[in-house]
């Protein structure tokens, strides 16, 4: 049996399919509602014992900055601004590349 990866060969199909990843990953933080109690928590963290971590409130507060709510995505997170400008310019400059040069 051989394996098959997900993940594409070619450099362009690469840059898209992280783009994707990355859109979708944002829209799912974004729109998911920061109100709510979480269901299930990913925090490595927390599953070793350790109660704080950097990326701790990070989730809520992109879904705070989703909803133009500035003042309690900074509470939630400190450098939220920061990481959604960083993501959405990966996501723009990974799609820059896709689109200019198609010969990758």
């Amino acid at each position: 049996m051989t394996f098959v990866s997900p993940i594409p060969s070619t450099a362009l199909g690469r840059n898209l399919f992280e783009a994707s990843i990355w859109i979708v990953g944002l829209l799912a933080v974004g729109l998911a509602d920061p109100y709510a109690e979480s269901l299930i928590d990913l925090c490595l963290f927390k599953a070793i014992g350790i109660p704080r971590c950097p990326g701790c409130g990070l989730g809520h507060a992109m879904g705070f900055l989703f909803r133009g709510e500035w003042s309690l995505a900074i509470n939630s997170h400190i450098f939220s601004p920061v990481v959604a400008l960083f993501l959405t310019h990966r996501i723009g400059s990974l799609l820059r590349s896709a689109w200019t040069d198609k010969t990758l």
